[in-house]
């Protein structure tokens, strides 16, 4: 028990080195000169070596008609990051996906609590994690998810497909396995560890037929 102790310790100091300050940010908090498009969903601000940053997500979907006069949707995401420095605001990156055209139950949204930061690997450069689904739920199948992480302007890329759990006599899966890209699988193990937290936060979906 002596033993694990100082383990015990240094794991906690870890974490706490790991966590970073976060502010969350109303629409109307945001700066003009922060440009963004789409429907906003969150933002978060910062501060880290490189100065003080801003992430907006957004949604977005469209509606345009199809050969049965039915309308067919496209969602779109995106997220915007700007940095700070000074009176100077650049942005730093952007992330852009979408879904579609598919019908009505197109399902393309960020996760709840999605947008998340951290300094897993303490070396003053935070991380900024999304978590997302881009899916038509027009037949029975697990929906694409992705687990996106920006270190700087550096992109990591977790994808796969939420594990499915279809309506059945007796309990049946489909989907729930990843991938990580060169990035990730090149970075230290402690970002794919965390990277895996996230994805079986949001991994289990439940089919509507």
């Amino acid at each position: 028990m002596k033993k694990l102790f100082p383990i015990v310790l240094l794991l906690m100091a870890q974490v706490v080195a790991a966590q970073v300050k976060v502010i969350h940010l109303k629409k109307t908090e945001i700066a003009k000169d922060m440009k963004y498009k789409g429907e906003f969903k969150d933002a978060v601000q910062y501060a880290d070596n490189e100065g003080t940053h801003t992430v907006i997500i957004t949604e977005a979907m469209t509606a345009s008609p199809a050969d049965d006069n039915e309308s067919v949707y496209t969602g779109y995401l995106h997220a915007f990051s700007f940095l700070k420095t000074g009176n100077t605001v650049v942005q730093s990156w952007q992330m852009n996906d979408m879904a579609g055209p598919c019908g009505a139950d197109q399902d393309t949204k960020f996760r709840s609590g999605s947008l998340d930061v951290t300094d897993l690997d303490q070396n003053g450069i935070c991380e900024v994690w999304l978590i997302y689904r881009v899916s038509c739920r027009d037949h029975q199948s697990p929906s694409p998810m992705k687990v996106i992480m920006h270190e700087g302007i550096k992109k990591f890329a977790m994808r796969g497909t939420a594990k499915l759990k279809l309506k059945s006599a007796t309990p049946q899966y489909m989907g729930g396995n990843y991938t990580f890209d060169d990035a990730f699988n090149g970075a230290p193990e402690l970002f794919r560890t965390y990277a895996r937290q996230l994805w079986a936060k949001n991994l289990n979906e439940v089919a509507d037929y």
